[in-house]
């Protein structure tokens, strides 16, 4: 299992933004996956530059259903 990847350019979108998927509000953007509580969804810059959508110590596809082509919004 691993988390949703989005094709977004890293310089262009700071830590600060909000992210929208599915109804789900998420308050800017995390360093690294421990700074979610276990269970919990955030998102981070991945290793590959991608962002990423995840829930700490879980699976952000099966508990949201995000499907490939699903809008991810950038606030």
């Amino acid at each position: 299992p691993g988390p949703g990847l989005l094709s977004v350019v890293r310089p262009a979108v700071s830590g600060d933004r909000g992210i929208v998927f599915k109804g789900l509000a998420l308050k800017g953007i995390v360093s690294h996956y421990a700074a979610a509580s276990r269970g919990k969804p955030l998102a981070l810059w991945g290793s590959a530059g991608f962002l990423e959508l995840a829930v700490f110590h879980g699976n952000f596809a099966r508990r949201y259903q995000a499907k490939v082509g699903d809008p991810v919004y950038v606030r």
